[in-house]
């Protein structure tokens, strides 16, 4: 078990008519998306509510790892870049840089595009700085080229996303 994460470019929502999905010409090939979110979360869905879609535009998955990676990364991240433990950072109801990552379910749930936009941001503003951290760091939790990897991923799915998609954890 493990945390993957998949982006979707553009998504539209699905007509249910007695039960069946009504398909558009053309987009039998589409994926269909069922889109949950844990109710303390509901404020990141940026306008697109829980539902089902089909997606239309491009998509991007990857493996983060185990649950419990991901929780190690998620903190080196959070003491990168905010200077304080993860679980420090989300009791505390902090603002700032990747907040709403750091704070997110790591099981299931989504992020809209508001959120999916102000994250690529933060991946684009503060690469620099983590990795040269990273690089400086005498010890870390992660290997560097696995925390960078990740971080790519992330940034990648979150671009991606940022105009009217969402980034699916799963």
């Amino acid at each position: 078990m493990g945390l993957d994460v998949t982006a979707y470019e553009v998504l539209a929502p699905l007509s249910i008519a007695d039960g069946a999905v009504e398909s558009v010409v053309g987009e039998e090939d589409s994926e269909i998306v069922d889109l949950v979110q844990p109710a303390d979360f509901i404020s990141l869905t940026g306008g697109i509510s829980p539902g089902r879609y089909r997606s239309l535009g491009q998509e991007v998955s990857f493996r983060v790892g185990p649950y419990s990676w991901y929780k190690v990364w998620r903190n080196q991240l959070a003491l990168l870049i905010l200077g304080k433990p993860a679980e420090e950072v989300c009791k505390a109801r902090d603002v700032g840089p990747f907040v709403e990552l750091v704070c997110f379910s790591d099981q299931h749930g989504y992020f809209g595009p508001r959120t999916c936009a102000k994250l690529a941001d933060d991946f684009a503003n503060h690469e620099l700085e983590i990795l040269s951290k990273l690089d400086a760091a005498e010890e870390t939790a992660t290997d560097r080229a696995d925390f960078a990897r990740v971080y790519e991923d992330f940034f990648k799915a979150f671009s991606l996303a940022c105009d009217t998609g969402v980034v699916e954890f799963g």
